[in-house]
């Protein structure tokens, strides 16, 4: 992996990275259906099902849009959540993703990394880390990160995906959480360039300077 551009973006980073996919086996319709078994909400929720389910085009979008209604505590399964997410691209796990992202009841966590999974469908390339002390972190998983190719569901992602998803952003950087909005700010400004040249160099100026790679991890899932 190399990082193509770094941006910091108070209160995350945001980098670009070029990944190569690699092929998997797929589950079988059994595999898939007990890997939905053990991961319905409300249980602990089993990381491997999760991951096969990102391999389900029938049984994956239902369980993961239910897990998204009702997103699990555990960092560690909300990041394999994400990373199922968008490797699986249905649009009831987009609808399921945008409610998560805009529902205030749900922790900050929770929103970032649903946000974060909703941008990552507009472009694959964008790995965020977290680096605000006071929020839980939406590190990608093994699943996100571009190793694995994206897969179909039978309801895919509708045309109108990419406004859908920018309308959520522009909704949340007016969110009364300072991290939300700025989250959203961050994320609305990368996905959607200026084509003014004048208003990109302002852009520019106006970000931080970029923090050395060599204080950095080279793989943001670890």
């Amino acid at each position: 992996m190399w990082w193509r551009h770094l941006l910091v973006a108070s209160p995350i980073i945001i980098l670009f990275s070029a990944t190569r996919a690699r092929a998997q086996r797929e589950p079988t319709a059994e595999e898939c259906h007990i890997a939905a078994h053990y991961s319905r909400p409300g249980q602990a929720v089993s990381l491997p099902a999760i991951r096969t389910l990102s391999r389900c085009r029938n049984d994956g979008p239902p369980a993961l849009a239910a897990l998204w209604s009702s997103p699990p505590s555990d960092t560690d399964a909300l990041r394999a959540l994400a990373g199922a997410s968008f490797v699986l691209r249905d649009r009831r796990i987009l609808d399921a993703a945008r409610e998560a992202a805009l529902k205030p009841n749900n922790s900050t966590g929770v929103r970032i990394t649903a946000m974060i999974t909703l941008a990552r469908y507009l472009d694959s390339t964008l790995v965020v880390i977290q680096i605000s002390p006071g929020a839980a972190q939406p590190a990608t998983d093994g699943v996100a990160d571009g190793t694995s190719p994206p897969v179909d569901g039978v309801q895919p992602l509708p045309p109108d995906a990419r406004d859908r998803i920018l309308e959520v952003l522009r909704r949340l950087e007016a969110d009364p959480d300072p991290v939300i909005r700025a989250t959203a700010e961050g994320l609305h400004r990368v996905l959607t360039p200026p084509r003014d040249p004048v208003v990109t160099q302002a852009r520019r100026a106006a970000v931080p300077e970029p923090v050395p790679t060599d204080t950095l991890r080279t793989d943001p899932g670890r």
